[in-house]
């Protein structure tokens, strides 16, 4: 059924319940796609990379990012579809996770590895650290295994110790392979070559609040909240409501671009992590932000309703 409102395109009519079957539905052809097509059965773990014409590349690198990911989502999809499957692929996922990404010699965790295994890129990027953290956290809570839980909390200790700013606050971007903080933090020349970013930012933000969750410690507790403070008060502008992107060490902003994308997903996620940090006067100062950055996230609809 159909109508057609004054000046406006149609409005279709749906049923829920049949929507919810389709999406269940896609979730299951996503998470086939994963445990089957990008499983290395031969060298463990997940292929790196298939191009576009569904053609895998077997020798490509694996990076920490997305096995990481996967770890998340299949611990995730296993803790809400009770599907055994998923279960195995996520102890699967795990066993790899720890065995090649971890820097048992240096703490914490390598970029990149190489189809064997073996690392690639030894740097210690805190965007990707805050990675390994959400998907341990998310893991321990589907298996309560404690090496996972113990390697999430030695994770953010050392976060804490080398990456935070204790004179500005906030978090810094990149340190070499022995913890030394490192001049050229990009991760691709087409980036800039600054201090802090909200990227980085964004995402302790989501691993510390999953950490919360299986591990409600005091530190822990303290920095998600001064987190959450960080992006009201430095990362997020008060007038516009959309996120200033990059920053020096003393949070001057370098650059003026949006965008809209982190913009709706940073409003979810500190709303979560101010919920999860337990101080309702924070909670309250937040919501009209949150609010206002989902409403700021409409300027980037198009036509089409695409972002």
């Amino acid at each position: 059924m159909n109508i057609m409102p004054e000046n406006s395109r149609p409005v279709h009519f749906f049923d829920p319940s049949g929507f919810i079957n389709e999406l269940r539905e896609e979730l299951g052809r996503i998470m086939d796609f994963w445990s089957t097509r990008m499983r290395d059965h031969s060298r463990g773990g997940f292929y790196g990379e298939m191009g576009g014409n569904n053609r895998l590349k077997k020798d490509a690198p694996r990076g920490l990012i997305l096995n990481a990911r996967i770890l998340w989502t299949c611990s995730s999809v296993s803790i809400f579809t009770g599907n055994e499957k998923y279960r195995k692929t996520a102890m699967e996922a795990f066993e790899y996770f720890m065995q090649h990404f971890i820097d048992r010699k240096n703490g914490g965790v390598f970029w990149s590895v190489s189809p064997e295994g073996n690392p690639l890129n030894r740097r210690k990027q805190i965007y990707a650290v805050a990675f390994a953290i959400y998907a341990l956290a998310e893991f321990h809570k589907l298996s309560r295994d404690q090496t996972a839980l113990k390697s999430a909390i030695d994770l953010y200790r050392l976060i804490e110790r080398y990456a935070f700013d204790k004179i500005h606050g906030g978090y810094l971007e990149a340190f070499s392979e022995t913890w030394e903080y490192l001049e050229d933090v990009r991760l691709s020349e087409k980036e800039t070559n600054d201090r802090k970013t909200m990227n980085t930012h964004l995402h302790i933000l989501e691993a510390y609040t999953n950490l919360c969750r299986v591990w409600p410690d005091t530190g822990l507790l303290k920095q998600l909240k001064n987190l959450v403070m960080v992006f009201r008060d430095r990362i997020i502008d008060p007038v516009s409501f959309h996120q200033r992107l990059f920053f020096k060490e003393d949070w001057t902003v370098t650059s003026r671009k949006i965008s809209y994308g982190h913009d709706i997903e940073a409003s979810w996620l500190l709303h979560e992590a101010a919920v999860t940090a337990g101080n309702q006067e924070l909670l309250a100062s937040i919501v009209p932000v949150s609010t206002g950055m989902a409403e700021a996230t409409l300027e980037g609809m198009d036509s089409g309703y695409g972002l």
